[in-house]
Formats: structure tokens, sequence, C-alpha cells
């Protein structure tokens, strides 16, 4: 066949474009890369679909330039193999197809795995003058491969372990080659030999043989039926003929291992022999059996018996006895069959000997070689208080002081297992003697334990009940009468507990206003909980604002309301208190957001002191309306206050329009929400400014001016000696040190003096000195400035403000700020707790009830788990991502067993996101969640779909939450018609939560409502961003 150039075949591929247009759907279909390489001219084509070109970073054959692209994009490590065996099979003139694999790096560095095929064109001497390959990229068939051997080493391991387990067991594992058609099997020793199983590798025939010839045909066609079909678990129950002619039944369940074609490669499972209790079950039948038959024998014999009455009394005395002992196989059986885990028992006193079932060595964790008859022996598997209660309750039987007996011991298994067990006995006698002992074992281990869960769960409910800071009470439905209240209530209504249990809640006359006692009762019958402000009356007859959160709690079958009562009467104080300080206060009083100098609020002397309205300032950033008439003297008070939490100064300011005026300015951090505030008061101090610039001025004034003021002015030369002083000044150093005052003399007190002399020289060295100081009770701002005549300095000046009434309104203005702040967010969190807490408390109480250890364990488990994350985050404001969306997990978990699986949950993280790096605002996202349970997917027909995605978008976190629910503008009508005049305390927590939040992190939501079709609403969705 004559060898084209590689030129025309470039040109008979590209140049016709219908064949150009099927090459390239034969890539796109194959997914191959095919290349053609002109081996004299050294130039090569390479073929593949867009794709594979992108994929491989195979780049247009550009003339001039060297075709390197093969050899660089292998691997390094791989590079000299792929080239040495590539130019040995073109050398070797008796090749013409070769293959190999290597690595090479394609688009954005990836490698990928490549089974490089090509066949050489040769001409009459062998030598290779074109070259066609195809690759075919292996990368996932290697890395299924590697997965098969991790998994096979892992079975390994678990088949070692296993190996050890089945030592002590009467269990087997088999594992299946289905390409050898072999099996193997892995127990300990004495099952290898007791079944007369191989732990080699031996033919799938003799595992086929061993089944028994009945049950043969249905088991393996069913095991083959399951090799055949897609499924993957494998469980079948049939008997087996064991080496020396007994019969074994046997529990088989397994697992098939397929490769990615869905074919079956291996088998995995294991044997369990549960012969015992076929047995049991077939001894149970005999007996009852056995039993109708002498019913039978004992009819039969009736007209016999009638014949004589000697007779009759000798049938009847072995009648008895037989009836006796039927009766005591008879409740034996009828125990068997109701209670699972029963060991039975029998005991001659005469002979000391004694009888166990099967079940009682399991119950007891010993094998069939234990020495029963050895009664220290048996004494040592229980605990020592056990073991004493045992012998008593014997003797006591065996010296007829009891008929029988009933009583729970604890037993200890030689592996060290702790167990709970019921024992029962019962004496039969014979001729006025005990013949023997015939009794019963109960395994109860499961029951105590949630008996003693139980006792736990109560015990823990009853300490928080009584040691709540806040009054809790128990009230029943039915006739509202109070049956539990804790010793809150004496310290908050003036009632002791003796006098309110037993009462009814009616006759208190608690509510004052009654208006809000009916939308209390009548929100609680709609929805079973209530959170509300309400007034109430103390017995005294004085009046307190309480919160009352409440829920439904059912207690021995009746139904119950549970309240937590909190008083909040200091709450409503200290804001009233605070919005009037703040409102009457004779100086500009702003409070600024530390985190981004936001004005939240400013008094009444906004304007006067500005000239700015509300409406110009609340909301804005403080750059937006600067007052500063010097920004660096800003920027230092904004540094020095960032570090000490508090800064006075003197400055000039302007109001709107530019027009100047002087000003103390002073700033203390709050905390407000949680969140620190910086709480501003601005004084005008432009009069004294001006007496303080005239009196530098101007020597002469001096005297006019400081007598004519409140500030206390006086000036002293280098030797600090008085030069001026004005009549406020000489009272106050007569009142408060009883020292007259002389010009010419050192006008300063001995104990003052150090700090005084410190100041006067700073001021002489040219330094504007202002300091703020306590003295004998008074708050002083002391201003000293340099007098300077003809360029020298000739002493100090100094004006002292008494600011005592203006620091003491500060401070209780900040407590006020604080006490507020911190009401407000124990209120917040005191709501949302109550109904969730109580309502999975009732859950796991139901379940425990109900018996079902299962549903109780892992209701517990979640319900723990999701308290644990809530305490160990309750004094932070941040938690990781993977916390966060664990939390949310439990959290959802315990609404779908709490509603029943009304709705199905989905969580899916779209794209690479480090959970354990990205932190959070705690609890951001379940407010939402808990809006689309209660308020969408609750009222929703038919089951729910409740999904929450979470993305990186611009930098930014993003939440998703879905749900198919009825929709918001549905959920608020079904609101408005079932509570008219009630507004949502939880809507409210959540819009005051994200304002608390929102004050430290950059968030941002919105809310969409989610139409069919057709327009008609089909759920919500909420999406919430937040800045990393």
């Amino acid at each position: 066949m004559p060898i084209p150039e590689v030129e025309k075949f470039d040109e008979l591929i590209f140049n016709s474009p219908n064949t150009q247009e099927i090459f390239n759907s034969i890539f796109e279909i194959t997914s191959e890369v095919v290349w053609i390489l002109d081996v004299k001219k050294d130039r090569s084509v390479w073929l593949a679909s867009d794709e594979n070109k992108v994929k491989y970073a195979i780049r247009p054959r550009i003339e001039g330039v060297p075709d390197d692209h093969w050899v660089v994009g292998i691997h390094p490590e791989d590079r000299d193999s792929a080239s040495q065996g590539y130019e040995k099979a073109k050398a070797n003139p008796a090749i013409t197809f070769f293959e190999h694999e290597y690595r090479f790096r394609g688009a954005s560095n990836q490698y990928f795995y490549i089974k490089d095929k090509m066949k050489f064109w040769r001409n009459a001497s062998g030598e290779a003058e074109m070259v066609v390959g195809v690759w075919c990229d292996i990368t996932d068939r290697l890395f299924r491969e590697e997965q098969l051997d991790q998994m096979l080493t892992s079975m390994e391991d678990d088949r070692r372990r296993f190996r050890i387990i089945s030592e002590v067991s009467n269990a087997a594992m088999w594992e299946v080659d289905f390409l050898s058609g072999k099996i193997r099997w892995t127990a300990g020793k004495a099952a290898l030999n007791d079944l007369g199983l191989s732990s080699e590798f031996r033919p799938l025939e003799e595992w086929e043989k061993a089944i028994h010839p009945e049950d043969r045909s249905r088991a393996l066609n069913y095991f083959y039926n399951v090799v055949l079909s897609d499924e993957n678990k494998y469980k079948d129950e049939y008997r087996i003929i064991k080496p020396d002619g007994t019969v074994a039944h046997m529990v088989d369940q397994g697992y098939i291992v397929r490769d990615a074609e869905g074919k079956a490669l291996r088998a995995l499972g294991g044997w369990i022999d549960i012969t015992g209790e076929r047995c049991r079950e077939l001894e149970l039948k005999e007996l009852l059996e056995r039993q109708d038959k002498m019913i039978e024998e004992l009819s039969a014999h009736e007209e016999e018996l009638a014949s004589s009455e000697e007779e009759l009394r000798q049938i009847n005395e072995q009648l008895g006895l037989n009836l006796q002992i039927l009766t005591e196989r008879d409740f034996i059986i009828s125990q068997s069959q109701k209670v699972a885990k029963i060991g039975s028992w029998e005991f001659e006193p005469d002979t000391l000997r004694t009888e166990w079932s099967d079940e009682l060595y399991n119950i007891l964790g010993v094998n069939k070689n234990f020495d029963r008859q050895n009664f220290q022996e048996v004494l040592s598997l229980f605990e020592e208080n056990s073991g004493i209660h045992i012998v008593e309750k014997f003797r006591g039987v065996l010296d007829r002081k009891y008929p029988n007996l009933d009583f729970v011991a604890q037993v200890r298994t030689p592996i060290g297992y702790r167990k709970w067990v019921r024992i029962t006995a019962y004496t039969v006698f014979e001729k006025n003697r005990i013949a023997r002992m015939v009794g019963l074992v109960f395994d109860i281990t499961m029951s105590k334990e949630s008996e003693e869960r139980l006792k736990a769960s109560e015990e823990k409910f009853s300490k928080a009940f009584r040691n709540n800071p806040d009054l809790m009470n128990i009230v029943r439905e039915e006739d509202r009468m109070i049956m539990d209240v804790n010793e809150r209530a004496y310290a908050m209504l003036g009632y002791t507990r003796e006098e309110l249990i037993g009462t009814s809640a009616a006759d208190l006359n608690l509510y004052v206003y009654e208006e809000e006692r009916n939308a209390f009762f009548k929100e609680y019958e709609l929805s079973g909980q209530v959170d509300m402000e309400s007034t109430w009356r103390r017995k005294d007859g004085g009046h307190i604002q309480v919160l009352v959160s409440s829920s439904r709690l059912e207690l021995e079958g009746q139904k119950c309301i549970l309240s937590v009562v909190r008083d909040i009467s200091d709450r409503r104080i200290a804001e009233e208190r605070f919005e009037k300080a703040f409102d009457l206060s004779p100086d500009l009083m702003l409070i600024f957001r530390e985190q981004d100098g936001v004005l939240v609020e400013a008094n009444s002397k906004l304007t006067e002191f500005s000239g700015y309205s509300r409406e110009e300032t609340i909301g804005k950033s403080s750059d937006e309306f600067m007052l500063w008439a010097d920004e660096t003297e800003r920027n230092k008070f904004l540094e020095h206050y960032a570090v000490t939490g508090y800064m006075t100064d003197e400055a000039r300011f302007y109001k709107k329009g530019k027009i100047p005026f002087f000003a103390t300015v002073s700033g203390q951090r709050i905390l407000l929400h949680e969140e620190n505030h910086m709480l501003i008061v601005v004084r005008d101090i432009t009069d004294k400014k001006q007496a303080e610039e005239k009196l530098i001025e101007s020597e002469a004034n001096l005297n006019a001016t400081i007598n004519n003021t409140t500030l206390m002015v006086w000036s002293v030369d280098r030797e600090f000696r008085l030069i001026k002083f004005n009549e406020p000044f000489r009272k106050y150093m007569q009142q408060e040190y009883g020292l007259d005052l002389l010009v010419g003399a050192i006008g300063d007190v001995s104990e003052l003096r150090p700090s005084w002399i410190e100041r006067y020289t700073r001021a002489l060295a040219g330094e504007t000195v202002k300091i703020s100081e306590q003295s004998r009770g008074f708050y002083f701002d002391f201003s000293l400035n340099p007098i300077i005549d003809n360029g020298k300095i000739m002493g100090v000046s100094v004006f002292a403000e008494d600011v005592t009434e203006r620091v003491e309104k500060e401070k209780a203005l900040a407590e006020a700020l604080n006490k507020i702040g911190e009401l407000k967010l124990m209120a917040l969190r005191s709501v949302m707790n109550p109904h969730f807490i109580f309502n999975a408390l009732n859950s796991i109480q139901y379940f425990i009830a109900q018996n079902d250890r299962k549903n109780a364990i892992n209701y517990l488990s979640t319900f723990s788990k999701l308290v644990r994350g809530i305490l160990t985050h309750s004094l932070s404001n941040k938690i990781k991502l993977s916390e966060e969306l664990e939390q949310l997990r439990n959290y959802v978990s315990l609404e779908q067993m709490r509603f029943e699986d009304k709705f199905s949950f989905d969580v899916k993280i779209v794209g690479q996101l480090d959970l354990d790096a990205i932190e959070i605002p705690s609890l951001l996202v379940q407010p939402y969640v808990e809006n689309a349970i209660l308020h969408g997917l609750y009222n929703k027909e038919g089951k729910g779909l409740l999904k929450i995605c979470v993305m990186e978008e611009n930098g930014s976190i993003v939440f998703e939450i879905e749900d198919n629910g009825i929709g918001r503008a549905a959920a608020m009508d079904l609101r408005n018609h079932n509570f008219p005049k009630h507004k949502s305390m939880g809507t409210a927590l959540t819009e005051e939560r994200l304002k608390l939040i929102n004050a430290q992190d950059k968030i941002a939501f919105e809310i969409l409502d989610l139409y069919d079709d057709h327009k008609r609403p089909q759920g919500t969705k909420v999406r919430i961003w937040v800045k990393e």
C-alpha cells in the first residue's frame, strides 16, 4: 500500500469540508487523539476534537517552529522510558504495532495517563517512514483499579480481624473469586474443622455440595441471580450437612464487588450458625404437641376414672402431678415465646445437680465447658452484692421462707461485659419435700439502661426547674391548676410555693390587663406555644413587666403548660432613664457605631449645635457631615480613643454653613447590642475659649474677665509664684484647703506641689497642657498656656473648669446604655431557647415510654450534639462554617423526627470551600431554616423539600435556603387569619439578631418568592451574603 506524504494527507483531511466534518464527528464521538508522523521530514499532524485539543493543550503547527509538543508534555519521570521504548520499536524492522503507557501534561498542568497505540509504515528495507498513533485516556481506569486494590487490602485487614473474633465464636467468613470459580473461608480452627471448611481457595462446587439437598436448588438459584443482577447485597438462610453428617442451619449474607461495567469480580460474606435457635423452636413445638397428646389421653380415661373411687383417687394424684409438670413447662414455653433472651435452669437440692439451657450460657457469657455444678464458680459471674443476695434468696427457698424467687441481679461476664438479669424460680414438691427448683433468667440489660437514662433525664430536668433564675411553673391545661412552681415565685410575685401549688391560675388574677391574658391563651390554643411580654400583678398589688415563654408538655398522660417567666422591669426602667437623660442633656450627645463610624442616634441638641437635621445625619458616616475644623486634630482624637476607649479634647468646630465654634468633646466606649459604640458629648465652650484668648492677649483685661466667669483662673511666673487669680479660684482654695492666696506667694498645697511643678515646667517650655483630673470629689479640666511677652515666655496662665456634673452624667449615661445592651441581649437569648428544648425533651420521653430504644438514643444523641454546639459558641460570635452546617443538620434532623418526616432535607456545597478555615457569625442561617420549616413546609400538603446551598460568589460566602412550601403570601394570610392581632416574636427577634450581626460583619440578604409556570406560589428562597 503506498504511503501518502504528510502534507498531502493534511490537505486531504483539511481542504475537504465533508471530510473535515466527518473526522471532527469521529473525534467527538470516540474522544480519541490521532497523530501522524512523517519520520523522514520529522513533521507531525495531531487530530482531535476541540475539547481534546484544549484538554491536552495541542497547539496548531507553526511553520519553522520545532514540533516538540509530545516530548515536552511527557512527565519527567516517564520521559526517558517512553522515548527509548518508541525509538527501539521504530528501529526494529520486525515491529509493526507497538503500544506503551505514560503520563502526559495537559491544560492547567494536569497530568493524564495515556495508552499510546501506534503502527509503523516501513519501506522494503524495513525503515520506518511514517507512524500513525492513537491516544486513549486511561486515567479513570487506573484510578478505579487503585481504588479496587485499596478496597481489597482493606478487606484483607478486615478478614484478619474477623479471624481473631471467630476464634471465640461459631461464625465463618467467605470470599468468592468469580474469575477462578473458587471460594475460601476465614474462621477459628474449631469452626473450620466442625464445618469442614478450608482457608485455601477451593472450587465452588464443594460449597454447593455442602448445602442440604432440599435447599440446594433454591439457594444456588438465588445466589447466582444476585450475582448476575445489578444488586450488591445478598442474604439467605439454608441448611448444610457437616462432615459428621449432622445438619446445621446457617444465615448467609454477603456483598458483591463489581468492576466499572458492573461485572461481578468477587463476593465477600459470612455464615452465622443459628442451629441452636432452630432446635429450641423444634423443642418448644414438641412440648406443645406432647401437651396436646396428654390432654387427649386424659380425656380418654375419664370413663375409666369414674368406675372406681380408689382408681380415681390414684389417677387424680397422678393427674395432679402431670398437670403440675405441664403447668411448669407450659409457663416456661409461653414465657419463652413472649420474651427474647430467656434462659431456663433446674436445680435438685438432694443431688446438687444443675441443668442450664443454651440461652443461659449466652446470657452469662460463658461456653458449655463452664463448670455449672460448682456453685462458687457460678457466683463469681455476679457482682459481689448480687452474689450475696442470690445466696440469701436460695437459702430462704430451701428453708421454706419463700415459696418462689423473683429478683434482679447484676452479671459480670468473663470478658468484662456488665448485664442486668431477672431471676425467677418455682419449687416442685414431692412427698412434702423440695424435689427441684425450676427457673428462668431474663436479660433485662436494655430496659435497665433505659430506666437509668430516663431517671437521669428526669433528674436533670428537675434540677434545671428548681435552680432556674427565672420563675418556672407547670399548669394543667384542663382546669388551669398550678401543679408545680420553683422558689423564684416568691421573689418575683410574693407568693410561696405552698400558696401557689394546687391553686387555679385564674384565681390569682395575675394579668393586669384582661386583653393580654386573652391574647396569650388564644395563641397557646392555636399553636401550643407562646412568647409574650405582659404586665403582671404581684401579691402586694404592685405591677411588674414580665416576658412569658410557654409550651405544651405532657406529664403522666395529662396535657400541661410549661412556662418560663422573666422579670424585665429593670430593663424597662433602664430604657426610660436612658431616654430621659439622653434627650434632656444640655450638651449635644451622639452615638456612633465604632465599626464604620455611622451615627445611630443623637439627642435634641443636634440642630442647635451643628445646624444639621436628623434626616441629614442619622444612618450616615461622620465623614459626610464633618464638624471638625482641623482634620489632623480629629485623627489624633480617634487614635487615642482607639487605644484607651476614652478621650477628651478641646477643638474648633464648624456648624453647617462654616459657622465656627469651640467645644470640649468627650468620647466614651459603650456596649450596645453586644457591639462597641462611641458615645460623644459635645459642650459649647466658645465663650470660655474667647475668654482665654482675651486673657492671653491682654493682661490689663485679665482681672475683669476672670472674675466674671465660673472658670477658676490664675497665673504664675517662672518661679511658680502667683501673678493673678480670680475670685472662684480664691474661694475654692479657701474652702477646700484653708489656704489664703497672696500675689507673689507660691499658691499651692504641699501634697500637690510635685505634680503642678511638672505641669508648669511643661508650659514654660512652650507646650499647651490640657489635663482632666479628679480632686476631692470634683472633676476638673485644666488648660495651661505659656504667657509670652516680646517673644519670651514669662509665666503660665491656668484655666480650670468644674466638669463634675458633666462627667457624672456621662458615666450614668454609659452605664444605662451598657445595661440596656445586656438586658436586650439576655431577652433575645431567653426567648429563642425554651420551645425547642422542651419539644425535644418531650420527644425523647415519648420514645423511652414506647420502649423505642433506637429512636430514643438517636434523638438524644442528636439533641446533645446540638446543645453542646450552642453552649460551645454561646460566648463567641464566630463559628467555623463546618460547625455551623453540622448544627444545622442536627437541628433539621430533630425537626424531621418531630414532624414525622413531613419533609426531606438536602445540603449542597458548591466548589472547593475550606469549611474549617471559613468563619461566619454563629446561628446566622438557623432562623431562616426555622421559618422555612414552620411557615413554609409545615402547612404544605404532602411531603416538602428543604434545600441549603453554600457557595462562594465575588469574595462572599453565599447561603441559599430554599423550600417548596406554601409561599410567604399564603403563610402571612394563614397567620393573619389565625393570629390577627399577634406580631411574631420569632420574626422580630430574627430581625434584631440580623442587626446585631450586621454591625460587625458586612451581611446582605434578599428573599425571593418562587412561582411555577402558571404563576402559582411554590416556595421561598432566601439568599444571604457574608463578606469573607
